[in-house]
């Protein structure tokens, strides 16, 4: 069982390592800065934090009959695309600027 001082320490080494992402993501020019945060969430963020699997169960409970390979791609899109979200948050500025340029969707029902 863990102490309350290491997961101190846990908790100190987890938000050190996450400013170190987003400081080194924010001298990349916007762009590969939003890539690069997608691959670093899905090739290490999540298979260490455990998404991977909170993403396979899921799709087991409204997917049932997916393949493992369509369950590991659909792993790799949902990380990747919340490691780009989270930079996007962090990315303001950058990122209204593209907003003009960008295509919009209207939904109506």
């Amino acid at each position: 069982m863990a102490t309350p001082q290491h997961n101190d320490w846990i908790a100190r080494l987890q938000n050190a390592l996450f400013r170190a992402a987003l400081g080194g993501a924010g001298l990349l020019p916007y762009r590969l800065r939003v890539r690069f945060m997608g691959w670093l969430v899905s090739n290490i963020v999540a298979p260490l934090a455990g998404w991977n699997r909170r993403v396979a169960e899921n799709l087991a409970l409204v997917k049932p009959g997916l393949s493992r390979a369509e369950v590991r791609e659909m792993q790799r899109k949902v990380t990747n695309n919340a490691g780009r979200t989270l930079i996007e948050n962090f990315s303001t500025k950058d990122m209204l600027a593209r907003a003009p340029h960008m295509p919009c969707l209207l939904y109506t029902s």
